[in-house]
């Protein structure tokens, strides 16, 4: 990974976030697949996991490796994406 990979991810710049889909999106898009179980729900869970870096790369601080941070990020995804709804009160 560039050093000043996350520099660039946080001056928005679009090759920065290229580079990062490559080279991450395989390893989670395999995460979100095994965490749905289903092609379709792993690509939405991907798409929200990459929309949630570009709005949040910003409060990424180092104190974890990238790839632990973007780990949280899909589980963080799957769990808000597809969580169940409440059941009714009777």
């Amino acid at each position: 990974m560039p050093e000043d990979l996350v520099e660039a991810l946080k001056r928005k710049e679009p090759a920065a976030f290229e580079w990062l889909m490559a080279r991450h999106g395989s390893l989670l898009h395999r995460v979100a697949w095994r965490l749905m179980g289903q092609q379709e729900e792993a690509e939405e869970v991907l798409q929200e996991t990459f929309l949630k870096v570009y709005e949040k790369i910003h409060t990424f601080d180092g104190g974890a490796a990238l790839t632990t941070w973007l780990y949280r990020i899909v589980v963080n995804c799957e769990s808000r994406t597809f969580r169940k709804p409440p059941r009714p009160l009777r």
